[in-house]
């Protein structure tokens, strides 16, 4: 069974890692045909982190998602990229409902 459970982690680290790179992919293509200086630029950019961010919220709440990338078992890397944005997004919604419940409170 830890085998099974082994073989589920590294398959759930690897779908976000590809869907990272597919978005980083997105990303330069974007880069390649949009002004980036641009206000379009700016809101397709803003787009396709969103549905990263969405995508890693999605995997830590259903399959257990721990924060590493598929590449992470042979670094000595101590955050991925995606386990940055996990940590950034749980720190913001953190402090917006700590401050909502202080304002909410008075």
């Amino acid at each position: 069974m830890p085998q099974l459970a082994f073989i589920r982690r590294v398959c759930v680290q690897d779908a976000v890692s590809q869907f990272k790179e597919a978005k980083i992919d997105a990303i330069a293509r974007l880069h390649s045909s949009e002004p980036v200086h641009g206000k379009n630029f700016t809101l397709q950019v803003r787009v396709i982190f969103g549905e990263f961010q969405r995508k890693v919220v999605e995997e830590v709440k259903l399959n257990g998602w721990d924060g590493k990338d598929g590449g992470d078992q042979n670094t000595k890397l101590q955050w991925s990229f995606a386990g940055s944005l996990l940590y950034a997004v749980t720190v913001v919604t953190t402090i917006g409902k700590f401050s909502r419940s202080l304002y909410v409170s008075k």
